[in-house]
């Protein structure tokens, strides 16, 4: 067991204004005890953090029948042996894609080399421990899972979730491996990774209620996923027709690039001298359309 208040695995406690509760960690927590010390995250340097009296309240130990419920959400673990680092995703209407001031929570990283954390889905290159994302999207969106570990070796790799819609599987993507497993029911995922592993670009977290056609090496059905390779390629992940079209815009909307696909669940775009930047990518297949935003990096 891991007791993630007691210091012993030597990283922060996160506090945000998100509202949900998990089973075994306090990171939704959003209040500090009086006398309490605490640390403050913050975007630039110097920067001006106020505490006002308004900010103080009381807070009852007895749980109320009026009390609020707590917000869908999915806590992240990965373990090793002796270690062990969380990071929670939630779900309100009012949260955004991008950045939800004192709801989004950035990591803050603590001295026992082993980190997990999310990048927003509108990415802005920060880590993040807690990250609040608008809950009528919950399907449609893919959220990139980062893993910092040191000393490298096997990992697992679980998850707990709270409040979900009923049906809703956890999903968590290996683009190394080209895997996807369902964490819903208590799974785990074993994976060996490198010393100084570090960054995102591997895993990817799906929240979904598409039945999978098995676990290791599945597709998604009727689900797509689709990323960039450096500056080299797109790979678009996922069942197409023949008639499946995908188009790539620039942050201005300007056409880039447009591709009829393969039938089949495998499509490579070659991207080689598209320069880089943010970019939109959308995939027509008859009467469905999917769009993604991602970074073609140099």
């Amino acid at each position: 067991e891991y007791d993630v208040n007691n210091g012993s695995q030597n990283y922060y406690k996160v506090i945000s204004n998100a509202q949900f509760t998990l089973p075994n960690t306090a990171l939704g927590q959003n209040s500090v005890q009086v006398g309490q010390g605490f640390l403050v995250k913050v975007k630039t340097s110097p920067s001006v953090v106020s505490f006002t009296p308004a900010m103080q309240f009381i807070q009852n130990g007895l749980a109320f029948k009026s009390a609020n419920t707590s917000w869908p959400a999915v806590e992240l673990t990965v373990k090793t042996d002796s270690l062990s680092s969380f990071t929670d995703i939630a779900y309100n209407e009012k949260m955004t894609l991008g950045l939800d001031p004192s709801y989004d929570a950035g990591l803050l990283r603590g001295s026992n080399k082993l980190s997990v954390y999310s990048h927003l889905v509108n990415d802005n290159g920060l880590d993040f421990a807690i990250q609040c994302l608008p809950e009528n999207q919950l399907e449609n969106m893919v959220i990139p899972i980062g893993v910092d570990y040191t000393k490298g070796g096997e990992l697992k790799i679980s998850a707990q979730s709270v409040e979900l819609p009923s049906g809703t599987k956890v999903i968590l993507e290996d683009k190394v491996l080209n895997s996807y497993t369902d964490l819903t029911d208590g799974a785990e995922y074993k994976v060996s990774v490198n010393s100084d592993t570090k960054g995102v670009g591997r895993f990817y977290l799906h929240t979904t209620n598409q039945i999978i056609s098995g676990l290791n090496n599945a597709v998604l059905a009727g689900k797509l996923t689709a990323f960039a390779i450096g500056n080299t390629e797109i790979r678009i992940v996922g069942q197409v027709s023949s008639k499946a079209i995908a188009t790539l815009y620039d942050v201005q909307g300007k056409v880039v690039m447009i591709e009829n696909l393969n039938e089949g669940t495998l499509n490579v775009l070659p991207t080689t001298g598209i320069k880089p930047g943010i970019y939109m990518l959308s995939v027509k297949d008859n009467n469905t359309l999917q769009t993604f935003k991602f970074v073609i990096r140099p």
